[in-house]
């Protein structure tokens, strides 16, 4: 076939191998590592390790509590799923980490408002260096605004400091919008998400397998 790509997706398999660890917080076996071997070109990355068979071998395991907070200091843009009955929804959104809070900013538009009506809320934070190597982070918590009263004063101010650290800092929330046909007012709108629980797992390339 002309124009046909001449490495066939479908051709390359995957040779995985998993290891069944003792988990110390859980107390019983998981999958909490799981060697794995990529066959074939399209899956190799210059930059990651290949055994003599050619495959990279990729080691996925559960990063601790703090290495998962590291990530989400050291990063300010991730995804925000929200939902409204059995429709879920998903946007990028910045943000910054602090004492167990996730601080933003947006004006009023589906998110907020799917939000006020269901708190409960999933952030997805990543660092992908290659397919090989990479950390991902997912949150699950609850939705709080912080509206203009006396009551949320400080509130406002951490989540106006924290976020005035990055340059740009009040786009997207910010920048002009059409919502429901109708230009989006620009009031802004901080919010917090309260962290209930959070876990993460990470790659690292070239990984010894057993």
């Amino acid at each position: 076939m002309v124009g046909a790509n001449p490495i066939d997706p479908w051709r390359h398999c995957f040779d995985t191998r998993i290891v069944h660890v003792q988990n110390a917080k859980r107390g019983r076996h998981t999958l909490s590592e799981m060697p794995v071997s990529f066959s074939g070109e399209r899956w190799n990355d210059a930059s990651s390790s290949t055994n003599d068979q050619g495959r990279t071998d990729v080691l996925i395991q559960d990063m601790t509590r703090e290495m998962s907070i590291y990530l989400l200091k050291s990063t300010h843009v991730g995804h925000l799923a929200c939902a409204q009955g059995p429709q879920p929804y998903v946007t990028p959104f910045s943000f910054a980490y602090h004492e167990n809070f996730i601080y933003s900013f947006a004006t009023v538009g589906k998110k907020i408002e799917w939000m006020r009506a269901n708190p409960l809320v999933c952030v997805e934070v990543e660092k992908i260096v290659s397919r090989e190597e990479w950390q991902t982070v997912v949150i699950f918590g609850r939705y709080q605004e912080l509206p203009e009263t006396p009551e949320f004063y400080n509130a406002r101010m951490v989540a106006h400091d924290l976020l005035a650290r990055t340059a740009a800092w009040w786009e997207p929330g910010y920048v002009k919008t059409l919502h429901h046909g109708v230009g989006r007012p620009f009031h802004p709108i901080y919010f917090r998400i309260l962290i209930n629980e959070i876990n993460g797992h990470q790659g690292i390339a070239g990984a010894p397998l057993a």
